[in-house]
């Protein structure tokens, strides 16, 4: 499946689909979010070239996309499959703001551009893997309707540090019924 996008602008941001170019400005941004956190399981930043093949990748079917304002990348989403043994109709949601921006609500405006393409696209599940300690992610899905499906308690480490995993979901379908009634 291949969802294609179009570029919107807001007062916030202008929302478009990721081009190779934008790789080393990925990697500035999510750099912090590998080397500093806990909420990020990484251990090594991806260099730029993985960052391009990872763009290239995903955007054979599944939408990746930045947030830019004043033609700076500031953020960026994507989604990508939900393993690989028939869950055709759930994907894996990855979003990141820059630490450096003030503009507030960047990560809400990626979001619903992104799941504005995936109900578009017939996705049912979008799914998101958080460290449970990072509880502003937590508040930002619960916010945007997503549930907890699945907790794993102590299940991954970093930094010598166990963290458990919650895994939250939000089914888009209800929209797609709603959009598709005669």
């Amino acid at each position: 499946m291949v969802i294609t996008t179009a570029t919107t602008t807001t007062q916030i941001a202008t929302i478009r689909n990721a081009e190779l170019k934008d790789a080393s400005k990925i990697q500035e941004i999510y750099m912090p979010y590998i080397l500093e956190t806990v909420f990020n399981l990484d251990t090594i930043v991806p260099s730029i070239e993985t960052l391009e093949n990872r763009i290239t990748q995903v955007t054979e079917n599944y939408p990746f996309l930045v947030a830019e304002a004043d033609n700076e990348v500031i953020g960026f989403v994507y989604v990508n499959h939900f393993y690989d043994y028939g869950f055709n109709n759930a994907c894996m949601l990855s979003i990141y703001v820059s630490d450096k921006t003030s503009i507030r609500g960047v990560g809400k405006l990626m979001y619903d551009h992104m799941e504005a393409l995936l109900i578009s696209s017939g996705l049912r599940y979008i799914i998101s893997s958080i460290v449970e300690t990072n509880i502003k992610s937590l508040k930002f899905h619960k916010k945007q309707n997503f549930e907890e499906f699945v907790r794993l308690p102590n299940i991954a480490s970093k930094h010598d540090q166990f963290q458990s995993i919650v895994w939250m979901a939000k089914n888009i379908a209800p929209a797609l019924e709603y959009i598709y009634l005669p």
